[in-house]
């Protein structure tokens, strides 16, 4: 028997036009008048978020997310030869919003959360990080030590998360904290939203031995609501 592996004309010609964008967006000289070596992208915030609104407005950003959530609707397949696309012109459009907080904000999110977030998120226009990792807790969350006390209707959250990759340019930080004490770590554990503009959030700058730089925050008492 044989079996084709090839993927169909739509998808080809998607990979095509995603090709040609490309091509476009990263070009040599385009790339090295914007280069930033302390991000890990190698490209400053400013040429990233102008790419993540092009991609955006071109239909390129959540390729196979549910279209009533915002995205594309279209089969996996579509977003595989994307992604492979941008790994191959080597364009930060894949470590974004859309990859990191959209299936969470999809999954456990609220209606209301869903309809600020993901629209905006699909359109390009929130740059979000992640923030799980800890001084003494990295791949296993169940150590995690920081704490989200109740506070009338919303939290306030304290502790420190470190190795936060693009958390110097993000809008909007997902993270982790520990809102019941004495449970299995699974059913102690809540996600939160949180604004990098708050009060009480610090950022620090950590140089790596690349040269480029991971975030340390500190949550020093910062509140969110409900929403």
């Amino acid at each position: 028997m044989t079996v084709d592996f090839r993927f169909g004309p739509e998808v080809d010609a998607f990979q095509r036009q995603v090709r040609t964008f490309l091509d476009g967006e990263m070009a040599p000289s385009r790339v090295a008048a914007n280069a930033d070596d302390r991000d890990l992208t190698g490209l400053s915030e400013e040429f990233e978020r102008a790419l993540l609104r092009r991609a955006g407005e071109a239909g390129m950003l959540g390729i196979s997310i549910p279209e009533e959530l915002g995205g594309g609707g279209r089969p996996a397949s579509f977003q595989a030869v994307f992604n492979l696309e941008v790994a191959a012109s080597d364009a930060p459009l894949i470590d974004t919003a859309v990859t990191l907080t959209s299936q969470p904000l999809i999954s456990w999110g609220s209606p209301t959360q869903q309809a600020y977030f993901l629209p905006r998120i699909m359109a390009g226009e929130l740059v979000t990080c992640i923030a799980y990792t800890e001084p003494g807790a990295g791949s296993d969350l169940g150590s995690l030590s920081m704490v989200a006390e109740p506070d009338g209707d919303g939290f306030v959250l304290t502790g420190v998360k470190s190795l936060v990759t693009g958390s110097h340019k993000a809008d909007w930080c997902c993270t982790i904290a520990r809102t019941r004490m004495g449970v299995r770590a699974r059913d102690g554990l809540s996600m939160f939203m949180v604004d990098m503009g708050s009060g009480g959030l610090t950022l620090h700058r950590r140089r790596t031995m690349n040269g480029w730089t991971l975030g340390e925050l500190h949550f020093d008492g910062v509140r969110v609501g409900p929403d």
